[in-house]
């Protein structure tokens, strides 16, 4: 089994900052986790990206766990 090395973890809520966006950490899949955005309380998008991308994110400042 592969290990994850990063400071998130499934469930997790995060914030992306100067926007209304929020978001909660998914699943991992296929060597990808799932980031799930909601715009409102009934629509949303979901994106797809490796460990390296999120923690490049989240070092970014693009998004912010809370």
């Amino acid at each position: 089994m592969k290990s994850l090395n990063t400071t998130a973890k499934t469930g997790d809520k995060f914030i992306v900052p100067n926007t209304s966006l929020k978001g909660e950490i998914g699943t991992y899949k296929e060597g990808k986790i799932r980031l799930l955005f909601y715009i409102d309380k009934y629509s949303g998008f979901s994106d797809f990206v490796s460990t390296r991308e999120l923690n490049k994110r989240i070092k970014e400042n693009k998004i912010q766990l809370v």
